[in-house]
C-alpha cells in the first residue's frame, strides 16, 4: 500500500496535519479476509492464498483489527472452512513477532452454534450479524429480527456466563437500502441503531451500507436520532461500499469525522458484499485503503488551514 504510506507522510510531515491525525486517531477493520472472500470458492483462493494476504495487512501497520473469517456452515460457504486453522496461524505469528503493533483478530459468528465452535477453537473477539430489514434478514438467516434480537441476548450471555470477556461487535446490515425491500425509513433505522447500544452489549455498532446507496442527507437524518438519544458516538463504526453511481461516499466520511465517529471497515481486495442476497453485479467494492487516506487526507489539510486561519485572525 505505497499509496497510503506516502499519504500518512504527508499527514506526518506536518506538525499541525499530525496533530489533527492523532486528534482524529481513525481505527481501521481490515475485513479483507472475511468479506473480501467470502464470495470466492476453495478453487479460487487457499490457505496460502490467505496467509499470504494477512502478511500484507500486518506489514502495513495500519489496521487496528483483522476479521481472519466467519465460523459458519461451510456447505454454504465453504471458502470459510480453514478460518480455524488460519486463525491460530495468526495469532501465533502476532505472538512470535510482536513489537508495538499487535491487532486484534476478530471472528464473525451467525448464531448460537457457532459461537460455541470458535469459543472451542480459543476465539474470543467476535462479530454479530443483524439488519434493520425484516425481509433480508429472513432471506440471509432464516429469522426474523425479533429472533435475531433474541439470539443476540442468548449469545452476549453465553459469553458473559462463561467469563469470556472479549470485543463484541454488532453488525447492522442495510443501512439504509434493502436489496429487497428497498429503502429503510431513517427514524426507524436510528432507533434501531438506539435499541442496541442502549442494551450495553457491544463494543462497537458497525452501520453497514450494503447496498451502497447510503445519501449525506439519510445519514444526518441517522445521526440525529442517535445523537437525540445520546448514543455514544465514538461506538458507532461504517461500512461503506464503493458505488460508482453514489458520488456521495467523501461527504459522508467527512460527516462521520465531524461527529467523532472514527471506525471504518476497509479492504485491500476489490472483492466483497453480501454474496448471499445481492447478485455479483450488484455488488459494489468495500471502502479501501488508498481512497480512504485520501479523503482523509484532504480532510485534515482542511482542518489544518482553518486553524491557520483562525490564529491569524486572533
Amino acid at each position: 500500500m505505497y499509496g497510503v504510506q506516502k499519504l500518512k507522510s504527508f499527514i506526518n510531515n506536518s506538525p499541525l496535519r499530525k496533530a489533527i491525525y492523532k486528534h482524529i486517531s481513525p481505527v481501521i477493520t481490515d475485513v479483507s479476509l472475511r468479506d473480501g472472500l467470502q464470495g470466492l470458492s476453495p478453487e479460487t483462493i487457499n490457505l496460502t492464498d490467505k496467509i499470504s494476504i494477512f502478511h500484507d495487512i500486518y506489514k502495513d501497520n495500519i489496521a487496528t483489527n483483522i476479521e481472519v473469517g466467519s465460523v459458519v456452515n461451510t456447505k454454504l460457504v465453504p471458502v470459510m472452512s480453514d478460518v480455524p486453522t488460519l486463525y491460530n496461524y495468526c495469532g501465533e505469528f502476532i505472538d512470535d513477532h510482536y513489537s508495538d503493533y499487535r491487532p486484534n483478530l476478530h471472528i464473525i459468528v451467525p448464531n448460537m452454534k457457532y459461537l460455541k465452535k470458535a469459543c472451542a477453537n480459543n476465539m474470543n473477539n467476535f462479530a454479530f450479524l443483524s439488519s434493520v430489514s425484516n425481509d433480508f434478514q429472513k432471506q440471509n438467516a432464516n429469522m426474523s429480527l425479533t429472533q435475531v434480537k433474541n439470539q443476540l441476548h442468548q449469545m452476549t450471555d453465553y459469553l458473559n456466563t462463561n467469563g469470556i470477556q472479549g470485543y463484541k461487535k454488532l453488525y447492522l446490515s442495510c443501512i439504509n437500502v434493502c436489496p429487497i425491500r428497498g429503502k429503510i425509513n431513517n427514524h426507524f433505522i436510528g432507533n434501531e441503531i438506539v435499541y442496541y447500544s442502549k442494551l450495553k452489549k457491544f463494543n462497537e455498532i458497525c452501520l453497514s451500507d450494503t447496498c451502497g446507496e447510503l445519501t449525506l442527507e439519510n445519514f444526518r437524518e441517522i445521526i440525529a436520532v442517535c445523537r437525540a438519544e445520546q448514543i455514544p458516538m465514538d461506538n458507532l463504526s461504517l461500512h461503506l461500499h464503493v458505488n460508482p453511481y453514489n458520488n456521495q461516499l467523501e461527504s459522508i466520511i467527512r460527516y462521520a469525522l465531524n461527529n467523532k465517529i472514527r471506525r471504518f471497515d476497509m479492504s485491500s481486495l476489490s472483492s466483497g458484499g453480501c454474496h448471499m442476497t445481492l447478485e455479483a453485479h450488484n455488488s459494489f467494492e468495500n471502502l479501501n485503503y488508498e481512497l480512504f487516506y485520501s479523503i482523509l487526507a484532504r480532510y485534515i489539510d482542511d482542518l489544518a488551514q482553518k486553524e491557520v486561519m483562525n490564529s491569524v485572525k486572533n
